[in-house]
């Protein structure tokens, strides 16, 4: 099953009612991977809605930047090295481009 395209869920659940097309919100009615996906956009939004001029950023640690510069340059095949747990330098599927065939509109 094709799922419907990163950016447009992102624009869906930001509360863009023409970002998805007919074939794409009956996609969404059935396919849990897509809600979900949906789901927590929203939930991310919601809270990104609390934040004021008042909240402070926290620095990350420097195991985290680690992690990135890991993931960013991952070990040569056959070095002995390994990636970092977590999946590091492992591709998003989410981050590919459009896996669900644009509708077609008139």
């Amino acid at each position: 099953m094709k799922h419907i395209d990163a950016g447009l869920l992102v624009a869906h659940a930001l509360g863009d009612d023409a970002a998805l097309c007919t074939e794409e919100l009956h996609h969404l009615a059935v396919c849990g991977q897509c809600l979900q996906e949906v789901e927590e956009l929203r939930h991310l939004a919601a809270t990104g809605r609390l934040l004021s001029a008042d909240d402070q950023l926290v620095q990350p640690s420097a195991v985290v930047w680690d992690r990135i510069r890991a993931g960013l340059h991952p070990p040569p095949a056959g070095s002995g090295r390994r990636r970092p747990a977590g999946g590091a330098g492992r591709p998003d599927r989410r981050l590919r481009a459009s896996r669900f065939p644009r509708c077609h509109r008139s």
